[in-house]
This record gives C-alpha cells, structure tokens and sequence, in this order.
C-alpha cells in the first residue's frame, strides 16, 4: 500500500511567518526515536512541530523536553481511543487538520507525515530549498512514500516505482473559468 506524504504551501507572504516549514505528526510510545526524527528534520530545514500525543505512556516528555523548552516542539495531547486501522485513520486526519490550522498564518510550509517517516531532498542541501526551487507557485505537493529495497538498495531512479511527487498550482481564476 502507498502511503502519502503532504506539503501544503499556506501562505505567500514569507515575511510574517514564523517559519517556513513545519511538521505536524501523531505518535504513541515512541520515545527511544523521538530525538532521532526531530534532528534529522531540523537537519533538513524543518523549524517547528506539533506533535500530537496518541496517550503515550513512554518517556516522551524526557525526550521532547529540550524541545519544547526552546519552542520547536508543541505536543497536543489527542488520544485516538480505539487502535483499529479506520477508526485511527480517521483520528489522525482530525490531528492532521488541527496542524494545518495552527499552521496558517505561521508556516508557510507544513508537512504531514508519520513518525517513521523521513522527507529527503535529493538535489538540494534542504527540504525548503527543494520545496522553494521547485514547488514555489504550488499550494499542494504531495510525495509518494517510498522504501528502500533490502540492505537500502532501492529500484533506479529510472524505475517506474520510484516515487513521484505531484504538485497543484493555484488557479486565481478558477471560478469564471469554469474549468
């Protein structure tokens, strides 16, 4: 099963936002990748989280707790409950769609994405950089998630299953065209 990835560019007014890219994401007892997941993305450019607390009973709070003193991380608590796929699915959209809320206004970029989820930019030294370069008129991009093959080989990038990424443009005049 594919799984997707979602950018959304917010707002075109880079001057008053506090950042260029979040990531908003929803995790359950694990700590112990926690730190590694935050500074992998701060590595590539992400600037803040909301990160929504599925009632962890772990030692998230250790873990998150230099973060969020600094203000690059707020957790949400947002239990899902039940743990079947369609009722957590629909739980996480619920904490998906309250991350693009906070987002609007402030980050001009946001990323959806799982805990064991990694965004790579290939070309560029940053995923803003990436995002900037090539997706700077969309107000959508959506990444098709791919994983590496065993031992990280993963098919060529000739291959037609390497992933792809899709991006929306805005139509101003979308209405009176009617198209």
């Amino acid at each position: 099963m594919k799984r997707i990835v979602l950018l959304c560019c917010l707002v075109l007014c880079r001057s008053l936002l506090a950042w260029d890219l979040a990531i908003g994401s929803m995790f359950r007892n694990t700590a112990p990748y926690l730190k590694e997941w935050v500074e992998y993305h701060r590595m590539i450019g992400v600037e803040h989280f909301w990160l929504y607390n599925d009632d962890s009973t772990d030692n998230w709070e250790e873990v998150l707790a230099p973060y969020i003193l600094e203000g690059i991380v707020e957790v949400i608590y947002w239990p899902a409950e039940q743990h079947y796929y369609p009722f957590y699915l629909g739980k996480q959209m619920e904490a998906f769609n309250d991350a693009i809320r906070r987002a609007v206004g402030v980050a001009k970029w946001v990323a959806l994405i799982d805990l064991d989820e990694f965004l790579l930019p290939m070309q560029e030294k940053t995923l803003v950089e990436c995002l900037n370069n090539h997706y700077s008129g969309a107000s959508a991009v959506y990444a098709n998630w791919r994983s590496p093959g065993a031992n990280l080989v993963s098919p060529s990038l000739s291959s037609h299953r390497r992933g792809q990424v899709f991006r929306w443009e805005r139509k101003p005049n979308f209405a009176k065209n009617g198209s």
